[in-house]
């Protein structure tokens, strides 16, 4: 066996934050993965990235990493008899923040739609 010094070209992080300020980061050729902490998805995430990291191998988002929170299927189903209650507990379930008076309204309108287009038929 023989032993070699070994250097890599490119070394290896993890970068995490914001994207705007990991695109004003000092540009590097190392092998990157990159966590946003940004609380949407950024379009063209990745290409952007790989601007200023051309060795950028992989994009998640901080929301997408934190463990799931564990529900109980014992708690009690409750407002099953209004729709607007279960698309209300739907989304706070899922994003973990209720509706919005806006999103509300749309919610509403729908299911107004939909209950004239079924006394209609």
């Amino acid at each position: 066996i023989e032993e070699f010094a070994f250097r890599p070209l490119h070394g290896v992080r993890v970068l995490r934050g914001r994207h705007a300020e990991l695109l004003s980061a000092e540009p590097s050729m190392d092998f990157v993965k990159a966590v946003l902490t940004d609380a949407t998805p950024v379009i063209d995430g990745m290409k952007r990235l790989r601007a200023v990291f051309p060795n950028a191998c992989d994009l998640t988002y901080e929301r997408d990493e934190r463990a799931p929170e564990i529900k109980s299927l014992d708690a009690p189903a409750a407002g099953l008899d209004d729709p607007a209650d279960v698309v209300a507990g739907f989304l706070e379930f899922v994003r973990d923040e209720g509706l919005s008076e806006r999103e509300a309204n749309v919610v509403a309108a729908a299911l107004h739609d939909i209950r004239q287009g079924e006394d209609a038929a």
